[in-house]
């Protein structure tokens, strides 16, 4: 049971905590975090401002931050979570968020793996702006969202390896710099990966390559209704990618004896919210948000399973509906 606290006490005690749901919680009694924030969601929908704590922004040392076009890692046993495209928007915490973070937490992954378009750049694009799209967040906003959000990432992620392919979205913050701000090329911090430390930046993540597991994960490679059939057909390794939003997996058999699997992980953002409401003309798409959880046994990828947010709060994932 939710202790009896009012409104005016819960918002109080929420500001003055800077937003620490741990506090909330230890202060006011709640049985746990997660009450904390459906609160704190449920009196933000009402039109009380809480202060959401964020990180202060950090600017890592451009040879720490170095930007490979391919790593690579050998893994024989162990969960890999790929997430992508979330697009984040200050004070948007998506259904996939929050049952990223609670899979992270129970399967104790091996991999985190953030495979593009974490952040958005709404205002930075190179595309006319449409309809209202000026009520975008600016940069420092969405920038200041993505470290609060892959912070709690990695607190639930621990030790495991925390890597960032980039997307076509994320490039935005550089290609803006480099058409606007072309002096100032090469000073630490001018760089999306510099401000985000615990993230090894890539191209592409290859695991245990050059072997009948070898999995591919980048964030686009062939795109269109059959992207994920494309990219093993082309690619001849396992692939996982984002881009397009579909979350799906297709299987390929070959004549080596085993079966090569093309996956796509979705969005982690809301498909119909406001970053691409506009952008989709408010046209249906076949988007769905989730994200992908890829098991190796003894080497061997296994059949991918997806976790499928199916309404607020809920979320498919291996037969079950996991409440978020």
């Amino acid at each position: 049971m939710a202790p009896l606290c009012s409104p005016d006490e819960f918002v109080r005690v929420w500001n003055e905590t800077g937003g620490s749901a741990a506090e909330v919680r230890r202060i006011l009694g709640f049985k746990n975090e997660r009450t904390v924030y459906g609160k704190a969601k449920a009196l933000e929908k009402a039109g009380r401002k809480l202060i959401r704590k964020q990180p202060e922004m950090q600017v890592a040392p451009a040879a720490y931050s170095a930007h490979k076009a391919r790593i690579s890692f050998d893994l024989q046993d162990g969960i890999i979570l790929v997430g992508s495209d979330c697009h984040f928007w200050p004070g948007v915490r998506t259904t996939a968020l929050r049952g990223f973070l609670k899979l992270i937490r129970e399967l104790k992954p091996k991999h985190v793996h953030m495979n593009g378009d974490v952040f958005d750049g709404a205002k930075i694009s190179r595309h006319p702006k449409i309809g209202f799209l000026e009520k975008a967040p600016d940069v420092r906003d969405e920038i200041k969202a993505c470290k609060g959000f892959l912070a709690e990432i990695e607190d639930a992620a621990g030790d495991a390896r925390k890597v960032w392919e980039f997307g076509n979205h994320d490039l935005r913050f550089e290609a803006y710099l480099a058409a606007h701000a072309q002096q100032f090329e090469g000073l630490d911090g001018f760089h999306l990966k510099d401000r985000f430390p615990s993230w090894k930046p890539c191209w592409s993540a290859h695991i245990n390559p050059d072997q009948p597991g070898h999995l591919v994960i980048k964030h686009r490679f062939k795109g269109g209704k059959y992207d994920v059939a494309n990219n093993i057909m082309n690619a001849h390794v396992h692939m996982c990618t984002g881009h397009t939003h579909a979350l799906k997996w297709w299987p390929m058999s070959t004549y080596r004896k085993h079966t090569l699997y093309g996956v796509n992980t979705g969005t982690m953002a809301e498909p119909y919210d406001d970053p691409f409401v506009n952008y989709t003309e408010d046209n249906p798409v076949d988007w769905r948000s989730g994200f992908a959880v890829l098991t190796y046994w003894k080497g061997k990828l296994l059949q991918p399973q997806l976790a499928e947010v199916i309404s607020e709060g809920q979320l498919d994932f291996a037969g079950q509906v996991l409440s978020v």
